[in-house]
């Protein structure tokens, strides 16, 4: 799958893309650019284009709104794959949920499954793209 995505022939077709924002800004005169951001936001497009067949990141986004929750997402994810539940060192504090940790562990469950489904049901009506979502659908069916 890398070598459909990465190749020559791929990233030459995509070339005006790229590069359009940072002519952009630099056709006026020089322009100091920021590449962290930009490679940032281009890795993440790659990944998420592959598995669900959208851009989430960017200034030319279909929904923004949906962007804006699924990155809100994604930093809630980081944020708990960082953080640690005091109940899993002291079992007592599970009982009461010292700090509402599994209340908001499931909200954020909640949401995510909600996004996943919603990506699951589009992917299953608009069977024309080849994204990964449509590969696991098949294989479900087959």
């Amino acid at each position: 799958m890398s070598l459909e995505i990465f190749s020559t022939n791929r990233l030459n077709a995509f070339l005006s893309i790229r590069l359009r924002q940072l002519y952009r800004k630099s056709s006026t005169g020089f322009a100091k650019v920021e590449l962290k951001s930009k490679l940032y936001g281009l890795t993440f497009n790659i990944i998420v284009r592959m598995i669900a067949g959208k851009r989430y990141y960017g200034d030319d986004l279909e929904d923004s709104a949906e962007a804006a929750e699924f990155w809100e997402l994604v930093s809630m994810a980081f944020e708990y794959a960082g953080s640690w539940n005091p109940a899993d060192y002291v079992p007592v504090l599970g009982w009461i949920d010292y700090k509402g940790f599994e209340k908001n562990l499931a909200k954020y469950h909640k949401r995510i499954d909600g996004l996943f489904q919603g990506l699951i049901d589009e992917r299953r009506r608009d069977k024309n793209k080849n994204t990964m979502i449509d590969h696991l659908l098949s294989l479900q069916e087959s």
